[in-house]
């Protein structure tokens, strides 16, 4: 079991962002930083909701966060989410959109 809070080393099917999230975690954290909602988040990675509120609660343990937009800040401030990462993140999200628009 990962230690939160602590530097974690590699996890299995996934690498280790910045040193406490996984790179899926952190994937979701970018998309919490756009604003949107599990439901969303879910939608967009074709993962179910709960997936993603375990992500969640991984991402709030790891940042000792008290809730999203804490995680979000402190994500901002040890430089996990920039301008640049948001960018990215944002332009994934409106492809998604483009596509659901067409269904």
């Amino acid at each position: 079991m990962p230690l939160y809070g602590q530097q974690r080393e590699k996890s299995i099917g996934g690498s280790v962002v910045s040193g406490r999230l996984t790179q899926k975690e952190d994937e979701v954290l970018h998309f919490i930083a756009l604003g949107l909602r599990n439901e969303e988040i879910a939608e967009i990675l074709t993962l179910s909701e709960e997936t993603i509120k375990s992500r969640v609660r991984c991402i709030l343990q790891a940042l000792d966060a008290l809730n999203r937009t804490h995680a979000v800040s402190l994500a901002w401030e040890k430089g996990i989410v920039t301008t640049q990462s948001i960018s990215l993140t944002r332009r994934l999200f409106l492809r998604s959109r483009r596509k659901n628009v067409g269904r």
